[in-house]
């Protein structure tokens, strides 16, 4: 089996604000694509004049209910803001908050548009960004893409940020959707729509340098590459992004730190590892205490009371919002002589890759009732 486009969603952090605890593990609030404000609120005209940075967190979350792996994820701002503020992307861990990301802030990178023209065979790539302090990561991989088709006739009715289709010469409204393959796409404002057509558009991963990846003259950032660009690219509908995420990642939901105080119980744990679960596992450090010399109770240092088992069943608390298990402890590993007091420990991770945004909006920027940005995330 393989990955749909609907396995994979993107969820907001139990704590959403401009606070210090703003971020946190994530929840099942689900930022749907193409909805306005669904993750960063409007700019006031207040802020826009006095100027604002802010951050939200999000989560991509692998919700394949027949436990596939999403492998080898690649994420990017694919389209930069279309107003005078400005989105950085970087990487999170599964409970960090705003407070954390301010005291040791992530590697900041984000996407500009082509500066010079591309004929094949380059081993650097000029990028016009927004700021002159995105970065480029050694041995990274940058996203480059000629998809974003100008000039184009829109129908009227439709706003930067809709989903559109390609008929009889013309973009016209769909419903809200992530699938931007030709004829489908994404109206980027200015009569531009973000679609790839096979045959006409080019997309490519290209692995930046081991040492001195990029340079700035100004805000044009040149990208130095290990490998040597392959298709022709002209600068108007072209687009360049730091990605994050490398080969050999994989979303997944994991287990690790498994601990024992008991002089006599056992467990097997070789033979029977805790499974966990894409769509019920949690960011969370378990602690099994054992009330008797086959009974135990259950809690997580977030999550709460799991509640109660035994060595004599299997233990599968079901997470109420997604109908699933958070995690299973199979009886037939239990061994030895347990006791009163007796504790297990254990931590389990979600199939969740956590991200920050940042938004810069300088001082006296001006309003744009429209803006967008688009992020994009690759997986096999």
């Amino acid at each position: 089996m393989t990955l749909a486009i609907d396995d994979l969603k993107l969820y907001k952090s139990a704590t959403v604000s401009d606070g210090s605890t703003n971020g946190g593990r994530a929840a099942y609030n689900e930022i749907i694509s193409g909805v306005r404000h669904a993750f960063f609120p409007r700019v006031s005209e207040e802020q826009r004049t006095a100027g604002l940075t802010r951050y939200r967190k999000l989560f991509v979350a692998n919700m394949n209910a027949s436990e596939e792996i999403a492998y080898d994820p690649l994420d990017c701002i694919r389209f930069p803001s279309i107003a005078g503020d400005r989105f950085y992307l970087g990487v999170g861990t599964q409970v960090n908050t705003q407070s954390d990301v301010i005291a040791s802030p992530p590697t900041w990178v984000g996407c500009g548009q082509l500066n010079t023209s591309l004929s094949g065979g380059e081993s650097s790539v000029d990028l016009l960004m927004a700021n002159n302090d995105y970065e480029f990561i050694a041995d990274g991989y940058l996203y480059l893409a000629n998809t974003y088709k100008t000039s184009q006739t829109i129908a009227s009715g439709v706003s930067p940020g809709d989903s559109v289709e390609y008929s009889g010469g013309t973009w016209g409204l769909i419903a809200a959707t992530n699938n931007t393959v030709y004829p489908k796409g994404i109206y980027l404002g200015s009569n531009t729509v973000l679609s790839h057509e096979a045959g006409v558009s080019t997309i490519e991963y290209l692995q930046i340098a081991s040492s001195s990846p990029y340079s700035y003259t100004g805000n044009v950032a040149t990208v130095q590459l290990q490998d040597t660009v392959s298709g022709s690219y002209a600068v108007a509908n072209t687009y360049g992004a730091m990605c994050l995420g490398s080969s050999g990642d994989e979303i997944k939901p994991t287990t690790d730190n498994w601990a024992e105080t008991s002089t006599a119980g056992t467990y097997d744990e070789s033979s029977y590892p805790v499974v966990v679960y894409n769509k019920g596992t949690v960011e969370d450090q378990v602690t099994l205490t054992f009330t008797s010399a086959s009974a135990f109770t259950v809690s997580g240092l977030y999550q709460g009371s799991y509640g109660t088992g035994s060595t004599s069943a299997d233990f599968e608390p079901t997470n109420p919002d997604t109908s699933v298990s958070y995690f299973k402890i199979d009886y037939r590993g239990w061994g030895g002589t347990w006791a009163n007091g007796d504790t297990v420990t254990f931590h389990t991770h979600p199939a969740k890759l956590p991200r920050w945004f940042k938004e810069v909006v300088p001082a006296s920027t001006s309003a744009e009732s429209e803006n967008i940005f688009i992020y994009s995330v690759y997986v096999e």
